[in-house]
């Protein structure tokens, strides 16, 4: 039996399937918007269940490659961020704080060539 606030379901039978608890009535879609391997499952066959109750844990979906790839992106919108405030500035060099020039020189080359490429474009508009 598998109840949720005011519905009340008899599962015809046991179902093993991914991501799926098929009543007889309808099909249920149960899934986590990234995936992820179930680490407990928090109710048994027969259990009640309330609208919003946990019914799985499932073991943190974030992998060391995640995390990398978003700290690079990071990086580069940091980057991006200096480089645009200071072509809002009118700024004439394009300044990065010291521990990011250290820990990021390809970086912080091709953004300043960018930038200098941007700024003589802009120059150029202007005459």
């Amino acid at each position: 039996l598998l109840q949720s606030g005011d519905y009340r379901r008899c599962l015809a039978g046991t179902y093993i399937s991914t991501g799926e608890v098929i009543p007889s009535t309808q099909v249920k879609k149960i899934q986590h918007l990234e995936g992820g391997i179930v680490r407990k499952i928090l109710v048994r066959e027969g259990d009640t269940v309330k609208q919003g109750q946990p019914m799985v844990n499932l073991e943190p979906v974030s992998s060391g490659a995640d995390v990398n790839e978003l700290n690079v992106r990071v990086t580069s919108l940091r980057a991006e961020i200096l480089r645009l405030n200071a072509e809002a500035s009118g700024d004439k060099a394009l300044v990065f704080p010291d521990d990011f020039k250290r820990a990021n020189p390809n970086l912080v080359r091709e953004a300043a060539a960018y930038f200098k490429t941007r700024m003589s474009r802009m120059t150029k508009r202007r005459w």
